[in-house]
C-alpha cells in the first residue's frame, strides 16, 4: 500500500514503556526518508503509544514535553547577554516538528483504552484545537503492537540492561522469579497467583488487539519465552477472538 499524509499507516504500540520500539518504527526505511529535512512531506505514519505505568508515562510525557521545545525554539543570538544560548539547527527544528506530528501519548491500560476508542463515534475523532488530546488519535489501527514486559532471566550472564531493570522493577515483574521457582518459599503461592494473572491480562490483551487491527498484529518475545499469553510448556492459546487478523 502506498501510505501518505491523507492515508497515514496507524501503528498503535500498546506497551509502550519508554518508547525506544517507538523510535525503532519512526526511524526505520519505511519513514526514514519522510524524516529527511529535504522531504517536505508530513510523516506517512502515525504511531499512538499506551503505557499503563503512572511514572513510566510521566517519563515519556516530559520527553514529549522536551521535544515541543525543540520543535517551538527559535534560533536567537543575544550578544548583550551573558548567558550563552544554547542554539538549535534548523535541521534538529524540523525534525522535532516532524515527530510531534506523528506521535501521541496516552497513560491508560491498553486493553482499556482500545475499548474507549472502539465505542466513541467518528465526529469524537475530529481534529480539535487540542491537537495534543484525544480527539487526534486516529481509530483503527493498521498494525497493533505488543512488546510486554517479560520476567528477568535468571543467569547473571545474561542480565537485562539498566533502562529495563528499571522498567521490571517499576512494573513488578522482577518480583515474579524472586523466589527462584522454590516451591518451599512462603511467597511462592501468591508469586504464582501472580503469573498467572499476568497471562490472562496476555491474553486479554493480545484477543483485544486482534480484534482492533485491520491488518496485523506484532508480537516481540524474548528467545526461548513462551507465546504471549501461554504459561511455560504450554504453547496452546485458542484462535477464539483472534478476528482472523495476523499475528
Amino acid at each position: 500500500n502506498n501510505y501518505s499524509n491523507s492515508n497515514p499507516l496507524v501503528i498503535y504500540d500498546l506497551t509502550a514503556g519508554l518508547a525506544r520500539d517507538t523510535l525503532i518504527i519512526l526511524t526505520s526505511s519505511f519513514a526514514a526518508d519522510a524524516l529527511s529535512t529535504s522531504n517536505s512531506d508530513p510523516m506517512p505514519v502515525k504511531v499512538h503509544m499506551v503505557e499503563r505505568d503512572p511514572i513510566v508515562a510521566a517519563l515519556v510525557n516530559d520527553a514529549m514535553r522536551r521535544l515541543k521545545l525543540l520543535a517551538t525554539t527559535i534560533e536567537r543570538a543575544e550578544s548583550n547577554s551573558a548567558q550563552t544560548v544554547e542554539m538549535i539547527s534548523d535541521t534538529e527544528r524540523t525534525i522535532a516538528q516532524k515527530l510531534l506530528q506523528c506521535l501521541t501519548i496516552e497513560e491508560s491500560d491498553a486493553t482499556t483504552s482500545l475499548e474507549r476508542l472502539s465505542s466513541m463515534t467518528a465526529s469524537q475523532f475530529a481534529p480539535s484545537s487540542d491537537d495534543e488530546g484525544i480527539n487526534s488519535i486516529p481509530y483503527p489501527p493498521d498494525i497493533c503492537y505488543l512488546d510486554p514486559m517479560f520476567p528477568p532471566r535468571k543467569k547473571k550472564s545474561s542480565l537485562v540492561k539498566k533502562d529495563m531493570a528499571m522498567l521490571h522493577s517499576l512494573l513488578g515483574t522482577a518480583e515474579i522469579h524472586s523466589t527462584g521457582g522454590n516451591p518451599n518459599s512462603n511467597d511462592y503461592s501468591s508469586l504464582e497467583q501472580i503469573e498467572k494473572l499476568r497471562i490472562m491480562e496476555e491474553q486479554s490483551l493480545l484477543f483485544k488487539a486482534c480484534e482492533s487491527a485491520v491488518k496485523r498484529v506484532v508480537v516481540k518475545r524474548p528467545i526461548g519465552a513462551p507465546p504471549l499469553g501461554c504459561l511455560s510448556g504450554d504453547v496452546s492459546l485458542s484462535n477464539n477472538g483472534m478476528n482472523g487478523r495476523d499475528v
